[in-house]
């Protein structure tokens, strides 16, 4: 397979996911194969990762596990920042220490080197304005001014309530 074949399937594949992680759960799309796709990709398998962890370890490993999952997805816990910063870090380094000794070159002129340095500067300086910033907490008395500043399309962000404080979620 030549590499353009190989890019135009890699792409057809991933938008093919996005579109069904987006818009699986829409009502539109109930009981067709991308409903039955959207649960397969994003619960299926916690569905046998928990079968499995209950055969193996019993109530015990469920608990270890259901803990796992609070302290990973449900809780503040920078290692995903983390982690996309040490990816962040390495691309630039490796952009500088390849691409940068490359450049002027007859096909790109000395002005890349400022924009993709200032590309990097700009996308880091959002990601820190957007992970130091406070999301906001929706409580009984902001939850009505949230609503209207975020409203619920019913197809990326359905309209929910809040297990734990039993209040309209925002689409957000």
């Amino acid at each position: 397979m030549d590499f353009v074949a190989f890019v135009y399937i890699y792409f057809g594949f991933t938008a093919v996911v996005v579109f069904v992680l987006l818009f699986g759960d829409a009502p539109v799309f109930a009981g067709t194969p991308v409903s039955w796709l959207k649960w397969l990709i994003a619960e299926a398998w916690i569905d046998v990762l928990e079968w499995s962890v209950s055969k193996a370890f019993g109530s015990k490993g469920l608990r270890i596990l259901d803990r796992a999952t609070e302290l990973c997805c449900e809780s503040s816990n920078p290692t995903l920042q983390i982690a996309y910063l040490l990816l962040y870090a390495s691309g630039y380094a490796l952009y500088w220490q390849y691409v940068f000794r490359l450049l002027p070159n007859e096909y790109a002129a000395e002005y890349h080197i400022y924009t993709g340095t200032a590309a990097v500067c700009f996308t880091l300086t959002t990601f820190l304005i957007a992970s130091l910033s406070s999301p906001g907490h929706v409580t009984q008395r902001n939850a009505a001014q949230y609503l209207a500043a975020y409203p619920c399309d019913n197809a990326v962000f359905p309209a929910k309530e809040c297990s734990t404080c039993k209040l309209m979620r925002p689409g957000r």
